[in-house]
Order: C-alpha cells, then sequence, then structure tokens
C-alpha cells in the first residue's frame, strides 16, 4: 500500500521572496516568469510533499489561469492551504530539526513573537519556544537527539549550532519553562560535555551520553500524583549532573530525583515519581542498553491477533439467550423490532422516516469498523426512525450473523442530544450530523423453532449524517446546474473541510479532522470523484485516508453507496506506520430548489455540501519492527465538504 501525503507539515507563513505576490490565503496573483513549479517552491519552500500534491490539484481547479502549461500573467492562482506571510514571518534561520509527531494545538514561537502551528514533518528553527497542549510532541534535532514532550509544555532552543561534525563548535542550550520532557541525547555533548545544558527554573542540566526524563511541577501540577512543586527527574541510560545554589549532584542509571528550589539540594527518590517514564511517554525509543529482550516477529503476530479474538470473542457475546417458554418475547415484524422480558420493552424510538430520506454512518468498536449507507423507502431490508424535529434517533437493517438471519439495529433514545458531543446542521442544505457515544449495536434474531438470541456489541461509537428528500442529489442531472455556472474551461469542483463530527478510533479516545490536509474533487470531465484526503489527530497518532482509485459520481450516488479508502496510522501505540482499509459513504445536499436541483455552486441557495462518512482498521502484528504496539487500529467519523 503506498504511503499518503496528507499530514505532511503545517502550512506557515513563511517569509516570501520580493517576487511573491500571495494577495490573500490560498491565492497566488501570477507574474511574468512565473511557472507552477516556481510558485509552489517560492510559496511552500521546506513542504516538498505538498508541493507535489498540489502540483496534480492546482491545474485541476485554476483552468482559467493556463495557457497549455505556462501560467497566465495577471490571473489569480488557487493555492489551497497555502497561508499569507505575515510581516515579520517565521524564521529563516537553517532547519534545526523536525516534529516527528505532533497535535493540533502544538505551537512555535520565534525569537520575534512569530507563531506557527506544528505538523508532522514541520521545521524547528534556532530560538523556537515550543508550546504542546493536550498531546505530547516529539521533535528530532540535527544531531539525532530526540525530545518528546509532555502535554502543556514549553521547551526553548535557546542556542543550536551543529555543523556535523564534534569539533567543539556544536551546541545545545535548551530552556525547560514548564512541563516536562523525555529525550535521548544525539552528537551535541557526547564528546565536548559542556556544551550541552538544560536551563530549569530550579537547576541546570548536564549530560554524560544519556537518556533521561525532567518534570516540572508547579502550582500543585502535580498534586493528583501527590507531589509537591520542584524539579522531578530521573535517568534510564548514563548519567546526568545537576547543579544550582543547592550545590552539584550526579545521577546515573535507574535513579531518580527531586529538587525542591532553586537554593535547594537534590533530594534522592526511591523510585521513579510517576510523573517522567508512565507508559504514555514510551513511544521515545529505549536507549539500546536498557532495552528489553524483544519477540521475535511471528510470537508478536500471534499475540497480536490471540488479542483480536479475544476481544472480538468479548464484543459479540451474546446479551441474553433464552426460549420462549422463559417467557421472554422476541418480536421481529419486518424491521418493527421490539424485545421483552416482561420488564424492558425494547421498541426503536421514533417514527419511520419519510421515503427519500439519507443515512450515512459509521462505527467503530473494541474490534470493528464499518461504513454504509441507507436510504428510506428504497428496499425492506431497512429503515431510519426520526423524531418531530428530523432528528436520527434508530435506524434498523436486516442482517445475518452465525447462521441466524435476523434484525440490526441502534437506537439512542428521543431526544438523542445527551449522545451527540459534537453534532451540528446546515439549515440550508438540511444537512445533519453528529456522533453518538456508548450506544450498542445490537442484534436480535430467532433461532430454530425455541431459541432466540439478542446480541451486543458494547462502547460503540456511531457517526452519521442525514439529509431528507427535498435536498439529497441523487442523480447525475442534478447537477448539471453546477456544471453550466462554472467558468469557461472549468470542469472540477473543489470541497473545502468545513465541519464534521469528532473521529473516534477504537480505544473510545476522540481527536479532530486537519481541515488544511482535508478536501474532495469533482471532475465534470469524467463525472467522477478524483481525490478525497481526510486527515485526522487523535492525541499522537495521525490517521490520513484517501480513496484507493478514482470513483464514478453514479457509484456514490447509489442508494448503497460504500466505497473503498485506504491510508495509515502513524505515532502514538500504532508505531511507524500501519496501514489501514476501510469504507467511505457519501451524501450530497443541495440549498438549491425541491428536488436537490442546484443552479450555483456558490451562495444563497447553490449551497452545495457533500458529508463523508468513513471508517478504517488495520493490525500491526509485528510491532518489533513496526514500532508501537501490537493490536488493532481503526478510526471512524463524518468529514463535511463545502463545494465550489
Amino acid at each position: 500500500m503506498k504511503r499518503y501525503l496528507l499530514l505532511v507539515a503545517a502550512a506557515t507563513s513563511l517569509a516570501l521572496p520580493a517576487q511573491a505576490e500571495l494577495v490573500k490565503d490560498g491565492v497566488w496573483l501570477v507574474q511574468e516568469g512565473d511557472s507552477l513549479s516556481k510558485v509552489l517552491k517560492t510559496a511552500l519552500p521546506d513542504e516538498p510533499l505538498r508541493q507535489k500534491r498540489l502540483k496534480r490539484i492546482v491545474p485541476l481547479i485554476n483552468k482559467q489561469a493556463f495557457a497549455g502549461r505556462k501560467l497566465v500573467v495577471g490571473a489569480s492562482l488557487r493555492l489551497p492551504g497555502v497561508m499569507m506571510p505575515k510581516a515579520a514571518g517565521a524564521p529563516t534561520d537553517k532547519t534545526i530539526g523536525r516534529v516527528l509527531i505532533s497535535g493540533v494545538s502544538t505551537i512555535a514561537t520565534s525569537a520575534d513573537g512569530e507563531k506557527r502551528k506544528l505538523r508532522r514533518g514541520a521545521a524547528i528553527y534556532e530560538s523556537d519556544t515550543v508550546a504542546t497542549a493536550s498531546a505530547r510532541t516529539q521533535i528530532r534535532f540535527s544531531d539525532g537527539s530526540l525530545v518528546a514532550l509532555r502535554p502543556n509544555s514549553e521547551f526553548k532552543i535557546e542556542e543550536y549550532a551543529f555543523n556535523g561534525k564534534q569539533d567543539g563548535s556544536e551546541r545545545g542550550l535548551y530552556s525547560l519553562v514548564k512541563g516536562g520532557f523525555r529525550t535521548v541525547s544525539g552528537l551535541i555533548g557526547k564528546v565536548n560535555k559542556s556544551n550541552y545544558r538544560v536551563k530549569t527554573p530550579v537547576a541546570t542540566i548536564g549530560i554524560r551520553g544519556t537518556h533521561y526524563g525532567l518534570t516540572l511541577c508547579a502550582g500543585g501540577s502535580c498534586a493528583a500524583q501527590g507531589l509537591d512543586d520542584g524539579l522531578y527527574g530521573g535517568v534510564v541510560d548514563g548519567s546526568i549532573e545537576v547543579s544550582n545554589q543547592g550545590g552539584r549532584f550526579t545521577f546515573d542509571n535507574d535513579q531518580y530525583f527531586q529538587i525542591a528550589g532553586l537554593d535547594q539540594a537534590a533530594r534522592a527518590l526511591l523510585g521513579p515519581p510517576g510523573v517522567i517514564f508512565e507508559s504514555p511517554d514510551a513511544t521515545v525509543p529505549q536507549a539500546q542498553s536498557a532495552a528489553p529482550v524483544p519477540e521475535a516477529p511471528q510470537q508478536a503476530a500471534a499475540d497480536a491477533a490471540a488479542q483480536l479474538n479475544e476481544r472480538a470473542e468479548q464484543a459479540l457475546a451474546p446479551d441474553y439467550e433464552g426460549t420462549r417458554d422463559s417467557g421472554v418475547v422476541l418480536h421481529v415484524n419486518g424491521l418493527d423490532v421490539s424485545v421483552s422480558d416482561g420488564q424492558t420493552p425494547l421498541n426503536l424510538s421514533g417514527e419511520p422516516a419519510p421515503a427519500g430520506t439519507v443515512l450515512s454512518a459509521s462505527f467503530v468498536t473494541l474490534n470493528d469498523a464499518e461504513a454504509f449507507s441507507l436510504r428510506s423507502g428504497d428496499s425492506d431490508d431497512y429503515r431510519i426512525y426520526t423524531n418531530a424535529s428530523g432528528d436520527l434517533v434508530a435506524a434498523a437493517r436486516t442482517a445475518s450473523y452465525d447462521g441466524n438471519t435476523g434484525t440490526e439495529f441502534i437506537d439512542a433514545g428521543d431526544p438523542p442530544d445527551a449522545h451527540g458531543p459534537s453534532s451540528g446542521s446546515d439549515s440550508s442544505t438540511g444537512l445533519h450530523w453528529g456522533r453518538w457515544d456508548n450506544i450498542p449495536v445490537r442484534f436480535a434474531a430467532h433461532n430454530g423453532d425455541q431459541q432466540i438470541v439478542i446480541s451486543n456489541q458494547p462502547d460503540t461509537h456511531i457517526h452519521f449524517a442525514l439529509a431528507d428528500t427535498n435536498h439529497v442529489i441523487n442523480q447525475l442531472s442534478q447537477l448539471d446546474g453546477v456544471r453550466e455556472a462554472l467558468s469557461p474551461g472549468q470542469s472540477h469542483l473543489y470541497g473545502d473541510y468545513s465541519s464534521g463530527s469528532r473521529p473516534v478510533d477504537m480505544q473510545g479516545i476522540s481527536g479532530q479532522h486537519d481541515g488544511a490536509y482535508s478536501n474532495l474533487m469533482l471532475d465534470f470531465n469524467t463525472n467522477q470523484i478524483t481525490e478525497l484526503n481526510i486527515a485526522a489527530i487523535i492525541e499522537d497518532s495521525t490517521y490520513e485516508l484517501e480513496l484507493e482509485n478514482p470513483v464514478a459520481l453514479n457509484d456514490v450516488l447509489s442508494p448503497d453507496n460504500s466505497i473503498d479508502i485506504q491510508g495509515s496510522c502513524v505515532g502514538g501505540g500504532c508505531g511507524n506506520t500501519v496501514n489501514l482499509e476501510g469504507e467511505a459513504s457519501f451524501i450530497f445536499a443541495s440549498g438549491g430548489a425541491s428536488g436537490g436541483g442546484l443552479d450555483s455552486p456558490s451562495g444563497g441557495g447553490g449551497t452545495l455540501h457533500t458529508a463523508v462518512t468513513y471508517a478504517a482498521e488495520g493490525l500491526n502484528d509485528d510491532p518489533v519492527n513496526n514500532g508501537g504496539t501490537a493490536g488493532v487500529y481503526g478510526i471512524a467519523g463524518v468529514a463535511v465538504f463545502n463545494l465550489h
């Protein structure tokens, strides 16, 4: 499976040369001598992967700016995601490091106060102050050192110099302002020990070839762990020298300490304090001498498979198995499901939705991720239930499990608001979307003449998008107005990410989409969707998904419109790369006339939105070579795009 180019680096505000004409965010004014390659290299000098991707997209969405292969002088060129430079741009100093893993809210502040968001692959410069929020961030410096910052930390690169040699000119001076980090040192300080220093408010740290960690506890930030304020540290491999007004102290392998203040001596601890090397930070590679003996890859794969089987058996274990004689009655009347044991009726909430209502849904559990689409009235095999306000409250479809044919259903109750932490809607197109947490997917069936089975998948996170028949586009002819409204020579619609539900992984942890690297493209020359990119960040893992191949618009407009997607998960427990495969389903909804007609792709009644509900999963069965943790990884969510 090929690698993906979605999450490569944030669109930074770079100081552009004099010939640059980025007149506003995402728009370039073509000048004499400009070529597409030159424009992209100027706008994105440190991001070759984004240059490559945009080189394919830009000609498709800027037909008016090209005469053959040449740019038309004076034309406006749309560059999706490229940001306008500020008067005092981000540093233009030599890159000294790169971000390996980053959360969506990690910020670098340069010496002149300019801020920029950091993404995986982003450059780090001398004098940067890196501030994390809720996620961990890893940085690899040019001397080979690795720094993993804890959440809510600030780390400043005071001075940095490395020319590839240990000739005495190398220098690494850092400041831990707050929070903490774990690091494996590189070539700086390996020979010339005094050329490496980390300053903190209470002490200065030197090294002797080291894997160590530090955490600053201040203002009661570590009270939950039962720790007083101060600097806490520990050494995995090598040794560190700690000095302040209280003296000079050396700590070696498996030694830990606390310093209460600038004038206080270091106090040795009997064991790790719990705020340095706890498991969430385990993504930093262990020093070679401290690394455990790895399992053989075959054993790791077998263990991962066994873990998956155990989780699947737990998730699919029946809630209840009984007989009609026990007084439990199962009613499966078409898709009107109810189960009663004399105490708990399970009639589905709401009323069947009007014919033509479309539901696009995906779910993720401990062992599964799936996306699908239903259209009310198209089949007797599925049904959508809504309340008086038109909100989705339940859905059902016929299904077969373990040889039993019955009904699979979800029911959030009415109203479902308590289960929807990231819902939204658009009045112009009638789209509703959201996420239900911890709503079980149930399966009910008769088994022979006597047995009934009610199975339950707990801890299910369900994402959905819903649109009524007055706004849904379900055939190509309804897009004729869009074609006619395009500029002469223009044949593509570009979809910018506008909203969606917060994506969730198989562990039930939620994150958010990275809108700068999520997009959709329609090609009316071929009547295909040629681009679908969805990027999401959950804690310190990045998920990147895209189409396996271009797909026909007719296929995604049909009632059962799930299509194949593929991608990867990088970082966190996933490891270096876990390949993902999955499905996506689409709803096209317009703000045009009844029946989904659309005259214009932008403004007023011509709004065109596409909701893409997706799910994907993959297995890390070789953590020895891949890194990370053995197991299954998956994600589900809804991404909403505004087409123009």
